[in-house]
């Protein structure tokens, strides 16, 4: 094995390279606390400032609306928690196909009050809100990619359809695998909340950001100093934040040429897929989706087996979210597809990024015929 083929960028990134230098200048110089009062905290609070005022640019918003987070799990779960404690029985309404972090949080705080919207085959969300508390809900969250299958949804047209309906309460989109890799206008979605985390984009691990449309209606989960507006305490990574701003700016920057890039090595893949015996794809080849996810699905081994086979060509992917690897057959979003695979087959999840090449590709092309030659006996 000479070179390793990373093609499992829906769970986590390689940081820019260029932007290690930001990250050492802020943890060896501009270093101190971001609430000390002296020249060099001041400096830290100045850097913070500003990339908040990137950051806000960047998704349509102001600097006021930009909490930072440790990622988009927090995130998530801070704007859930919100949503919870506005009545005693909050009620929720969701899609059968969200990240573990939002399913988790709302089976936690909403229990038995949670209203699931239906999705079809591929994924897509539909826009029926019939039979649910609609006027009552506190809280809708949806994903706006799909972290498993690509999926994107119309988010614009399910907040419409949701206040067309009568809900007056807040609506959530998690935009984990959006932020940097599609046009994200929270002004245009008319969303009130928004989450996102750094090392999805090419930034740093450890750290993310919630955007509110009205700060005043979050309240803090964490309590101790006054950051974040006095909604998140806890001192500021600062590195992370600064580095999170510029890996953002440079993902929108390089969007189109990324977007362009990823298509190709995307459809490359969905070629050979389509003519194989083997390999199929997980959702429709017209659906609107992810150029950066392709599920694909193949009956020569389980997913476990077939993972461990690739890596042992160089080629590292994986079965789904990270969240559920030790299980693929236990993923929720594939189970709502009605797509789940068997203990005999395997779902494959092949991701890309900015830095992934035509050699990746290559290299996973003649690693599957090596798979079929392997395990088709």
């Amino acid at each position: 094995m000479d070179k390793i083929h990373y093609l499992d960028n829906a769970a986590t990134t390689k940081l820019y390279p260029e932007l290690m230098e930001t990250f050492q200048r802020y943890y060896l110089d501009v270093f101190a606390n971001p609430s000390s009062l002296h020249k060099a905290g001041l400096m830290a609070e100045k850097a913070v400032l500003n990339s908040r005022k990137l950051v806000a640019g960047l998704i349509g918003a102001s600097e006021e609306q930009i909490i930072f987070t440790s990622g988009a799990s927090e995130a998530n779960n801070l704007v859930i928690a919100n949503g919870a404690f506005k009545r005693a029985e909050p009620v929720m309404i969701t899609s059968k196909i969200e990240h573990s972090s939002v399913k988790k949080a709302l089976n936690f705080y909403a229990h038995e009050h949670i209203y699931y919207l239906n999705n079809d085959q591929n994924g897509v969300i539909f826009t029926d809100f019939d039979n649910m508390e609609i006027e009552s809900a506190n809280l809708i969250t949806v994903i706006y990619v799909n972290n498993e299958i690509g999926t994107i949804q119309n988010v614009k047209e399910l907040i419409k359809k949701a206040k067309a309906k009568g809900f007056r309460g807040m609506f959530h989109v998690d935009a984990t695998q959006a932020i940097g890799k599609i046009p994200v206008d929270v002004k245009d979605l008319d969303c009130d909340f928004l989450t996102a985390s750094a090392h999805k984009f090419k930034g740093p691990k450890g750290v993310g950001f919630l955007y509110c449309k009205n700060p005043k209606l979050v309240n803090a989960m964490v309590f101790g100093g006054g950051q974040e507006f006095g909604k998140r305490a806890g001192t500021e990574n600062v590195a992370g934040i600064c580095v999170m701003a510029k890996a953002l700016s440079k993902a929108c920057k390089d969007m189109a040429a990324n977007t362009k890039k990823a298509f190709e090595f995307k459809q490359k893949i969905v070629d050979y897929v389509k003519a194989s015996e083997h390999f199929a794809l997980t959702i429709d080849e017209d659906v609107k989706q992810s150029p950066f996810i392709l599920s694909v699905r193949s009956d020569l081994a389980p997913s476990e087996v077939l993972l461990h086979a690739y890596a042992d060509e160089g080629i590292y992917l994986s079965s789904g979210s990270a969240c559920n690897s030790s299980n693929p057959q236990t993923s929720s979003v594939l189970g709502a597809i009605g797509k789940a695979p068997s203990p005999e087959t395997a779902v494959l999840r092949i991701s890309f990024a900015a830095d992934t090449g035509i050699n990746d590709i290559n290299a996973f092309i003649k690693a599957s015929e090596k798979m079929v030659s392997r395990f088709n006996k």
